[in-house]
């Protein structure tokens, strides 16, 4: 095998590595899902029992905790965090300032009383009689596809809002509520979360869910859950990733390189 052949495979095995690595979570993710309201393990409010039940439908793994509960120790092991509507504020907000803003593992948050602990904003507002989002970037994978007005639940309900002009340079709104309220945005990592200043350890994204509304929301309104749980799970570009970028490359002006030398060559 000579050397482009050589380095193409190696190329190979690292894109091949790479996109395990980065795919692998996605599948079976183990995932901290807080709530107010637990029972041997088990959430009991009803808009959070169809979330947890759609995250085991994914095929990821639910611990779920109790609000007044959480401690850093619940982050080991884990791949992301969500943190329902239906939690207490007043009980997270410390252990929010403490440990979550600068958590390592992404955060996908729809309790938007929250929002100015993690640095996603102002605080929020939980508005009823909601029924359906506006996309304003269609092409982002947090839009699912869908672009334009798209109804998300079936009955209107309670929907939760982050404050437009609050989530700072970095962020990027993806959908709004009808009169232009953020429904879901997010930070990937390194952007500058709501302070300008603090940079993101892992991608954020806030979402629209209540924990009063999810019991009507529709299959259009889960496809958008689905695609913000999918999107906080993948990782930025690893090493491996970019490793193997420049190993294909090389490979391939390597073969570039060889074809020309050989046109300047003699025939026969």
């Amino acid at each position: 095998m000579n050397i482009s052949n050589r380095v193409r495979l190696a190329g190979g095995v690292l894109v091949a590595l790479a996109y395990f690595g980065a795919f692998r979570s996605l599948d079976a993710a183990s995932i901290v899902f807080y709530v107010d309201g637990v029972s041997g393990g088990l959430p009991t409010r009803a808009g959070d029992i169809p979330v947890r039940n759609r995250l085991i439908s994914l095929g990821h793994t639910v611990t779920t905790i109790l609000d007044s509960a959480g401690t850093a120790a619940d982050m080991v092991g884990k791949d992301l965090i969500v943190i329902s509507s239906s939690v207490q504020s007043v009980d997270m907000a410390a252990y929010a300032v403490s440990s979550l803003v600068n958590s390592p593992l992404p955060i996908l948050d729809y309790e938007p009383a929250l929002f100015d602990e993690l640095l996603l904003g102002a605080s929020g507002n939980n508005i009823d009689g909601q029924a359906s989002l506006t996309i304003t970037t269609p092409g982002h994978p947090l839009a699912a596809g869908f672009s334009g007005s798209i109804t998300v639940y079936s009955t209107p309900g309670m929907m939760a809002f982050g404050v437009a002009g609050t989530l700072g340079t970095d962020a990027t709104v993806v959908a709004t509520s009808d009169v232009g309220d953020p429904a879901i945005f997010t930070y990937n990592k390194g952007n500058r979360l709501s302070d300008d200043t603090t940079i993101a350890a892992a991608r954020r994204v806030g979402f629209y869910f209540n924990e009063v509304g999810v019991p009507g929301a529709n299959p259009d309104g889960f496809k958008l859950f689905d695609a913000a749980v999918g999107y906080a799970l993948v990782p930025e570009p690893s090493c491996v990733a970019l490793l193997s970028m420049v190993l294909v490359g090389f490979g391939s002006r390597r073969v570039s390189f060889r074809a020309r030398c050989n046109n300047l060559l003699p025939k026969g």
